[in-house]
């Protein structure tokens, strides 16, 4: 489960505690309290990981397709897929929000700009700070939540230099090797490749400095095991390459 996707599942399971009535698109085997409606029987880290998926564009399209063409059943339909489905939210039958999680390009102010009646919520007043203010102003920033109940604490001295994240240049896991060498700590990977430009990299970057002992991968990690894996740990390593929209 990804950082966005975990945020939609803490969402969905707080709004069914409080009493509301919740539908969320996703794979089968996604844990939630709420009304599941199956776009495929396991999440697509997991089906890439095995090589049953490729192209996560394509499915995140038939999520956003679906949920449209259901939107009269909802009051609300709330899509944390980008801004991929901001034109598309004027065919529903219902009001639509849309949550934005990732840094804003020229590409998505425009966007922004052209769609300006759009009801549209960020998570961090940084990441949509290069946004012109009069469309800036109508977008209300959320933080995202987190549950502190589920973190774990340990106050025992960590052995190993943690990076958790996906297997991009962008997130700069090469940087984190480098940095675990200089340090003479291990580094243990929590992550993988999510597309083409992604593995091409891990293959070119990352496999070859993992031996397994100074440089180990774990692959992805479900929540429970982030827990542990960061309580862990002597120090978590973030060396991303770009503006973070929030960061938790």
């Amino acid at each position: 489960m990804g950082g966005v996707e975990f945020i939609v599942h803490l969402l969905a399971d707080e709004l069914v505690k409080r009493g509301h009535d919740v539908t969320v698109f996703t794979s089968s085997d996604s844990p939630t309290a709420a009304r599941v409606v199956p776009l495929c029987e396991c999440n697509l880290i997991e089906a890439m990981e095995r090589g049953r998926a490729w192209e996560y564009e394509y499915y995140e399209t038939c999520n956003i397709a679906e949920a449209l063409q259901r939107s009269d059943s909802f009051d609300v339909v709330h899509f944390h897929v980008g801004c991929y489905a901001i034109p598309l939210g004027a065919l529903s039958r219902s009001p639509v929000l849309h949550t934005l999680h990732n840094p804003i390009t020229p590409d998505i102010t425009w966007l922004l700009e052209r769609y300006a009646e759009a009801p549209v919520t960020a998570v961090s007043h940084s990441q949509i700070a290069g946004i012109p203010d009069q469309r800036r102003c109508r977008i209300r920033v959320i933080h995202n939540g987190c549950d502190f109940e589920a973190q774990e604490f340990s106050p025992a001295p960590g052995k190993y230099l943690a990076y958790l994240g996906r297997m991009g240049p962008g997130k700069a896991p090469h940087d984190a090797i480098r940095i675990a060498k200089d340090s003479k700590l291990p580094l243990v990977l929590a992550g993988q490749p999510l597309n083409k430009e992604d593995r091409a990299y891990f293959a070119e970057r990352i496999q070859p400095s993992i031996d397994g002992h100074n440089v180990i991968h774990i692959g992805a990690v479900d929540h429970r095991q982030k827990s542990s894996f960061l309580r862990d740990a002597a120090a978590l390593l973030f060396p991303i390459q770009a503006e973070e929209a929030f960061g938790m």
